[in-house]
């Protein structure tokens, strides 16, 4: 898995064949402490939740009318993000851990 490194970031990826997804995201990662979480997919909002410490995986049904052929980007919004209490000078907000469209 990898950890954000500040309030935002961004996964891109490539779709070549639309109709073998049926409109489903679902991704999974852990947080540092109580996190709010903002997903877009290509500046379409699609989630938005303040989600407690743990390994937590959030599914998005529905985001057909976003899918199309080519690259996409999730933006992901971490406001919350924060130094950890290990004397770690980043702020870290989520550990990615796995990202699935069906």
């Amino acid at each position: 898995f990898r950890w954000s490194d500040g309030t935002q970031a961004e996964i891109i990826f490539k779709i070549d064949d639309v109709g073998a997804f049926d409109g489903i995201l679902r991704l999974t990662f852990g947080t540092l402490g109580d996190q709010t979480i903002e997903l877009s997919l290509n500046g379409r909002p699609l989630y938005s939740e303040v989600l407690s410490t743990g390994g937590i995986t959030v599914e998005i049904t529905d985001i057909r009318p976003a899918l199309k052929t080519g690259q996409k980007r999730l933006d992901i919004d971490l406001p919350d993000a924060r130094q950890p209490d290990n004397g770690d000078i980043r702020r870290l907000a989520m550990s990615f851990q796995e990202l699935t469209l069906f």
